[in-house]
């Protein structure tokens, strides 16, 4: 995806500006070339996908008024832009609008080696007509009503814009079958290993993720389009190259920081036995954080429009009800109430557990944490209630 910081050259603007209102009056030479741009990914979150563009390259290309010049542009479906009203709320409630932007191929190329990333070219195998139909219908949609849309991340995106236009210049049928993979396997690889992107995606995802692909549906990757379109004979390449997923450091994951925390509980759970006393400053943070989590998850699972989202089972262990036993910690009677009732949260957790397996959701490694947090709460409330 691209930012409005790389949106379109100004005499490319000032070129459309003239061209959208006789889009049809736009014409291809013979030697006009179409072509499916592919980037491999970039170092932010939303980079790590990938990008997909379309190319329009034309030694003869004529105006509307009959001028003929030569043209390269590239046709871009990821422009969004951070200065948008409530940005990071329309964001969150999957309300983001992108835009198809216009640039030269050269500023194109520009920004992608600013930013360390590859370019694939695939030159796609069409006759005059079917590339004049993408021209068409890309000028149809920089059309001023028509170049915003709705973004989603695997329906609607940088990728499926461009190859159900080549879909519908070429009459091309979707692809048939399925892809072996599930929603979840295939962004868990682009967000990378140790990656707090993959640990928050995989937390805020639910049991949908979780389904098989078709073939045709996992072209929302531009990976996947990449290959998908070698393979099928639609341009002259049999092998284009690989994207590398932009992986973190194992030092910095999250899988260790939960580590960390575990044996952090086990440490000062023994310390606690021993002393016979109970940390609850300690107890009280992570439940803090829980219940930040669960706002963020229930928010989400009830008035998003992200896909997935809305089936996600990790609601069961992480919601606002934390709420409760963060109160109960700041007062003594409270904690009482709380060391009773901790064999009930952990009777609790364990029917969550049951239930996310029965819907074959993948197990979150923050489950693990809350599950062994609640057992030291269990464990030490015993221990007191033994002892009084």
């Amino acid at each position: 995806m691209f930012t409005n910081r790389h949106i379109f050259s100004w005499l490319g603007i000032v070129m459309l500006m003239l061209l959208c209102p006789m889009a049809n009056a736009q014409t291809l030479s013979e030697d006009a070339t179409v072509s499916l741009l592919s980037c491999t990914p970039g170092k932010p979150l939303y980079f790590h996908y990938g990008h997909s563009a379309l190319r329009i390259q034309d030694p003869a290309y004529t105006a509307p008024h009959g001028e003929v010049f030569p043209i390269d542009w590239t046709f871009n479906y990821g422009i969004f832009s951070f200065k948008t009203n409530n940005f990071y709320l329309k964001f969150v409630k999957g309300e983001t609008d992108y835009m198809l932007g216009l640039e030269y191929t050269s500023d194109f190329q520009l920004s992608c080696a600013y930013e360390d990333r590859t370019i694939y070219y695939q030159p796609l195998l069409l006759d005059s007509l079917q590339k004049q139909t993408v021209l068409d219908a890309l000028l149809e949609n920089y059309q001023p009503e028509n170049r915003y849309y709705r973004y989603n991340f695997v329906y609607d995106n940088c990728a499926t814009r461009p190859w159900r236009i080549i879909r519908k210049a070429t009459g091309y049928p979707e692809a048939e079958g399925m892809s072996g993979r599930s929603w979840r396997e295939n962004i868990d690889y682009y967000s990378g290993r140790w990656s707090w992107g993959k640990f928050g995606i995989n937390l805020l995802f639910g049991y949908g993720a979780d389904e098989e692909m078709t073939l045709d549906q996992s072209l929302f990757l531009p990976e996947n389009l990449m290959n998908y379109v070698s393979e099928q004979g639609m341009t002259e390449d049999e092998y284009i190259g690989r994207f590398t997923p932009r992986d973190g450091s194992f030092l910095s994951s999250p899988e260790l920081a939960v580590l960390v925390l575990l044996l952090l509980i086990a440490a000062l759970t023994a310390f606690d036995f021993f002393k016979g006393r109970f940390t609850w400053g300690f107890d009280l943070a992570l439940m803090i954080v829980y219940f930040a989590a669960g706002l963020i998850i229930f928010f989400l699972y009830f008035f998003s429009t992200h896909p997935f989202v809305n089936t996600n089972l990790n609601i069961l262990y992480l919601n606002p009800l934390w709420i409760v036993p963060i109160a109960l910690c700041c007062f003594g009677k409270g904690r009482e109430w709380l060391k009773k009732g901790a064999p009930l949260m952990l009777l609790w957790l364990v029917v969550a557990l049951m239930w996310i397996m029965l819907k074959h959701q993948t197990l979150h490694l923050a489950l693990t944490l809350v599950f062994f947090h609640m057992c030291r709460l269990a464990f030490l409330g015993k221990k007191t209630f033994q002892k009084n």
